[in-house]
């Protein structure tokens, strides 16, 4: 099985942005400031990332960088790293997610035109 390339990927998120729109963007961004606020948390009370994101990473070698997360300055730009590097989860979080916040909320997705 091959992966998919990135015009395929491309295709895909241009497809998905417009069948849910607006709906879509927001559970993006909402996913994406909670993974941040969640990695932050996580360096600001000393869990020890390096080992996480090691199991994390095993198989591609990705090691973090040590960073001094004394200060809220370095402990922002661990959480930040170590978001970024945590992205490839983000996207199929949100394709899952959408369609059950449309739902709660009562908002389907948008339709397609009409054939004449």
């Amino acid at each position: 099985m091959n992966p998919p390339s990135k015009e395929s990927l491309g295709s895909s998120l241009s497809a998905f942005i417009k069948r849910w729109g607006f709906i879509g963007v927001t559970t993006h961004v909402f996913i994406t400031l909670f993974s941040f606020l969640c990695w932050y948390q996580a360096v600001s009370s000393g869990v020890d990332v390096q080992k996480l994101m090691d199991k994390l990473y095993k198989t591609t070698g990705w090691k973090l960088f040590k960073l001094d997360a004394a200060s809220t300055g370095s402990k922002l730009a661990a959480a930040y790293i170590i978001h970024k590097a945590t992205s490839p989860l983000r996207w199929p979080l949100t394709f899952i997610f959408t369609p059950l916040v449309s739902r709660a909320l009562g908002i389907g997705p948008k339709d397609e035109e009409p054939e004449k």
